[in-house]
């Protein structure tokens, strides 16, 4: 029986991508150890809040985003300041001003929070358009994961058994 052609889609700030890495290795691939392909945008500028961002607090993962791509079955990655990220913002607040029949603005003048209510968004478009430009070269997915580098999955010992991991 042929296994299902599946793709996971990585996006968003790379938050404990240096923890969680094997447990994604882990969690995606068919049981026969045999990896998913794993399309990924990130940005490159982290924070923890909309807050810490607004202070100043952010880090640049991409050493550690290196560091798990050496173990992960990345077909394509893309690690991204936030230019096109606050572009993006500027104009979809926009739309929402001229629908709600406010005025058009040329800035924003606070962008963490609208980084993190947008970014999410823009970054899995983004990884979804490497996917598909991918695609267009090979075969098709069966199967499309979306999924983040902030979320711990369990692994098999959290189970009493290996049936219901």
């Amino acid at each position: 029986m042929n296994k299902p052609r599946v793709a996971v889609l990585l996006f968003g700030q790379p938050r404990y991508i240096n923890v969680n890495y094997k447990a994604l290795k882990e969690e995606f691939c068919h049981e026969d150890g045999t990896p998913f392909d794993i399309f990924a945008h990130f940005w490159k500028e982290v924070g923890f809040s909309p807050k810490g961002e607004a202070n100043g607090d952010i880090n640049d993962y991409t050493s550690e985003i290196e560091h798990a791509r050496e173990y992960l079955n990345i077909k394509n990655i893309k690690i991204e300041n936030n230019n096109r990220l606050d572009e993006f913002n500027i104009h979809i607040e926009n739309v929402i001003r001229t629908l709600n029949k406010q005025f058009f603005r040329n800035t924003i003048t606070n962008f963490s929070n609208k980084r993190y209510k947008w970014g999410q968004h823009l970054s899995l478009q983004t990884a979804y358009d490497m996917l598909q430009s991918y695609e267009d070269k090979s075969q098709k997915y069966d199967i499309v994961i979306k999924a983040r580098t902030d979320f711990t999955y369990k692994n098999i010992e959290c189970y009493k058994s290996s049936k219901d991991y």
